[in-house]
């Protein structure tokens, strides 16, 4: 087999692995102490050891794949460090590493993350398999907002889960829970402001815009722009109903510094779709 093709079966286990991990929220433990946490951190782990195997051997038939520079990695692993310091010179050490079964976070824990950042860093190289990754996670978290809508009307009623209640998915914490539908929708706004952009072509020209902030008149694109105003829509719903108001005032503080942070250091030419969507979701939320 030619090392092309052994690249080829190892990124896409790779990402097959990225994908899979992404659906951790969903994992539920009914047999553990704590249902909500012991699962999806056992399920998290094995999954992040595959796929550093994977990258492992990768790398040494694609040396190309190594984690590029980035202060970020550089920071992240000063961060891993001063976490292993701490613990070793806390009050036990074992504990401060393994954690308990309640939290199942800890240093073992957080150094799993930091290899999966390089992992991501190194095999994530174009801004689609970003967007690839980042719309995977987005229908993961429809499916999370399926269950709260199940929680609020009581059908049907899902075994391990409380009612009624203030929804909290398969998290267990409504306070967890808005922290997801926060972040993604952000997420979700960001993607739909970019698809009002004219992109790039093969001979280096933008297309031309075929309407109001519309690069093409294509179902596909218009089915994703609906994928995220629903997406944005309905995480908007269940965060209210989670009566997070810390959720509510990062969303609105998100929402406020994502236009100001493109006005400064981003790209111009996506400022006006931004604003436009960020200010629409923002006055809703109000």
């Amino acid at each position: 087999m030619k090392s092309w093709e052994i690249s080829t079966i190892l990124t896409g286990g790779i990402y097959v692995g990225l994908a899979l991990l992404l659906c951790m929220p969903l994992v539920v433990s009914p047999s553990t102490v704590f249902p909500f946490v012991v699962g999806k951190a056992i399920y998290a782990r094995t999954l992040i050891e595959v796929i550093l195997a994977l990258w492992l051997v990768l790398l040494i038939t694609t040396p190309t794949y190594r984690p590029p520079r980035s202060w970020v990695l550089v920071a992240f692993g000063l961060y891993v460090a001063v976490a292993l310091l701490s613990a070793a010179f806390g009050v036990k050490f074992t504990h401060s590493f393994w954690s308990n079964y309640e939290r199942m976070s800890g240093v073992w824990d957080l150094v799993h993350w930091f290899f999966l950042a390089l992992v991501a860093a190194s095999v994530l190289r174009s801004p689609g398999a970003w967007r690839s990754l980042l719309n995977w996670n987005l229908v993961v978290v429809l499916v999370l907002i399926l269950v709260p809508l199940s929680q609020t009307v009581g059908v049907p009623k899902l075994p391990h889960l409380a009612y009624p209640c203030r929804p909290d998915s398969t998290l267990g914490n409504p306070l967890f829970f808005a922290g997801i539908l926060c972040v993604m929708t952000l997420v979700a706004v960001g993607l739909l402001a970019r698809s009002f952009l004219a992109e790039e072509s093969g001979s280096g020209r933008s297309r031309p815009p075929a309407g109001h902030f519309s690069v093409e008149n294509t179902w596909r694109s218009r089915w994703s722009q609906a994928f995220w105003l629903v997406t944005v829509g309905t995480a908007i719903w269940i965060l209210f109903l989670t009566v997070s108001r810390g959720a509510l005032l990062g969303l609105g503080a998100g929402l406020v510094a994502i236009p100001l942070a493109l006005a400064l250091f981003g790209n111009r030419k996506a400022l006006k779709p931004t604003v436009w969507l960020a200010g629409g979701v923002l006055l809703f939320v109000l």
